[in-house]
Order: C-alpha cells, then structure tokens, then sequence
C-alpha cells in the first residue's frame, strides 16, 4: 500500500502535449514576469501618478503578473503528481481566477474611462476616494467571480498520478452553473489542462 502511495506520487506525465503546454508556460512566465515589472517600472518613472489611466494599467500589469507567478506550480502540475495539499490547489486556483478576472475588469474600466475622457470630459474627473473604490471594487468583483472555478477544483486522481483539476459534472449541471452565474465559463485556459486528454 506504502509502495503505490510513493508511485503515485513520483509518477510523471511525460506526453507530448503535456510537455509542448509546458513549454508555452514557462516561455509566457520568462518572458512575462520581466515583461510586467519592466512596464511597472517605467510608468512610475515617466508617467504622472496622479492619473487614473497610470492607476488602472499599474493594476493591470500587477494583475498579470500575479498570473504569471503561479505558472511554475502548473508545469509542475502538467509533468508530475500533485504532491501537496488540496488547499494549496485552490489557493492557486484563486490567484489565476482572480488575477484574470481581475485583468479583464481592468482593461474594460479602462476602455470606458477613456471613452468618457473623449466624449465627456468633465464626468471623467474624479476624486482619489472614488478611483481607489473603483480599483478596490474590481479586485472584489474578480475574487466573487473566482468563486464557482474554486469551488470545482480538487485534487483528480487520474489514471498515472493525481493533478490538481476540474471535477467534471454533467452537462446539464455545467449549463445550469454557466447560467446562474456566467463566471463559472473561465475567462482563460491558463492551465492547459491537456492532461485531462490523456485521462480520457
């Protein structure tokens, strides 16, 4: 019983699609991680802070970048069996949910202040006390819609090794969960959870 238990969890998942996603994330992580801090970095020393434009693309790059750190945990997920505990996998599950939702909250705030600039200028002033409610609000907003993501997340055992995944319902429960709420549709793959081919 020791001796399966040990097997399961040195096992590996060396499949062609596992490692060509594998490869994808971590070329997204060398180049993205730098790729974010170099524009962070740049907007604080060119730009004006007391805009809301510099604000809202500060807290897309931190977003991204918040991202793009849990990357290492999913190539290992893809390559290797889950070896830690179920709440580090929903941890991570989170911090991809939310930095997503939270990215694209962002980029539609940004497109709608900047349409407000251009056609009404003097809506588009606002206080500080507003602009950090709005980006406070955001970040509540992606963390609400992390939710039905996380609550599906376990850890699988599949047929070589275990991986931290989506449990899988019915259809019919995955519609009834799209339509309640349209969150639970996964606004990115991050993941690429090709393994679940492999299982199939």
């Amino acid at each position: 019983m020791q001796n399966h238990s040990d097997s399961s969890l040195n096992s590996t998942s060396w499949t062609t699609a596992n490692l060509v996603s594998s490869g994808l994330m971590g070329l997204c992580f060398m180049i993205g991680v730098p790729g974010n801090i170099a524009v962070i970095v740049f907007i604080v020393r060119h730009f004006k802070k007391d805009n809301f434009t510099v604000h809202l693309m500060l807290n897309l790059a931190a977003a991204d970048i918040l991202c793009l750190i849990t990357l290492p945990v999913w190539i290992y997920n893809q390559l290797y069996s889950w070896s830690i505990s179920q709440s580090s996998c929903k941890f991570f599950t989170v911090l991809v949910y939310c930095s997503a939702y939270s990215s694209v909250i962002t980029v539609t705030m940004l497109s709608l202040y900047r349409c407000l600039q251009i056609r009404h200028p003097q809506w588009s002033r606002m206080s500080k006390r507003r602009e950090r409610a709005l980006l406070i609000s955001g970040w509540v907003l992606a963390l609400l819609f992390s939710g039905p993501g996380v609550l599906t997340q376990e850890i699988v055992q599949g047929e070589s090794k275990k991986s931290c995944g989506r449990i899988l319902y019915s259809e019919r429960s995955r519609l009834n969960a799209i339509l309640v709420c349209p969150c639970h549709a996964e606004p990115q793959r991050l993941q690429f959870k090709l393994h679940q081919l492999d299982y199939s």
